[in-house]
């Protein structure tokens, strides 16, 4: 399940693609709106993909309940470079409420899901890839996608929290104050040099 947008970031005819190739084997439910809605909308009805299904956009305190309700949700990220160092704050919130992933995506969206071990990953764009990715996430049994999503959720705890957060700011600041930051200043490098 992808629930969110439906727009040019997500670049979700790629799910639509692997979906379609899959047929039976795999039922994509696509829950939102956005400016690429009805394109999307066109592609599964062109491919004639009718594992794909699409529920109207949801009110965010849904979410939680439709996280729960599918296997994985499916995080997507076009392959541009201005989204490569950044995490979606759908995955954030996916990992909090201990969902198993699936995502189509590079940089530190995909390294997170890796690093956590919460869900499987594939390389943005290539609809061929996200189809195997499918394929082996519904050979999964349900005892091991618990496991990933608890994963996820850990991570979430760890690294994205607000607790985690705060404390990282808490950190930096006792380095700062000690004239600790850990990197050299332009006039340290400038005196070394000369």
């Amino acid at each position: 399940m992808h629930a969110g947008t439906i727009g040019a970031r997500q670049g979700l005819d790629t799910a639509v693609r692997a979906a379609a190739a899959l047929g039976d084997t795999v039922d994509l439910v696509l829950v939102g709106s956005g400016a690429e809605e009805r394109r999307v909308r066109g592609l599964a009805a062109e491919l004639r993909a009718d594992n794909v299904r699409f529920v109207d956009r949801r009110s965010p305190l849904d979410m939680p309940e439709l996280y729960a309700a599918a296997d994985y949700q499916l995080v997507m990220v076009r392959d541009l470079p201005e989204l490569r160092g950044s995490v979606p704050a759908k995955l954030q919130a996916v990992l909090s409420c201990g969902a198993p992933v699936v995502v189509s995506a590079g940089g530190d969206t995909a390294a997170l899901v890796e690093r956590a071990r919460a869900g499987l990953s594939c390389p943005p764009e290539d609809w061929a890839s996200l189809a195997d990715r499918f394929w082996l996430a519904a050979q999964i049994p349900v005892p091991a996608r618990v496991e990933m999503g608890r994963r996820g959720r850990e991570a979430y705890l760890r690294e994205m929290s607000l607790p985690s957060g705060v404390d990282r700011i808490e950190e930096l600041l006792r380095e700062a104050a000690a004239g600790d930051t850990g990197h050299d200043t332009r006039a340290e490098r400038i005196s070394r040099n000369a």
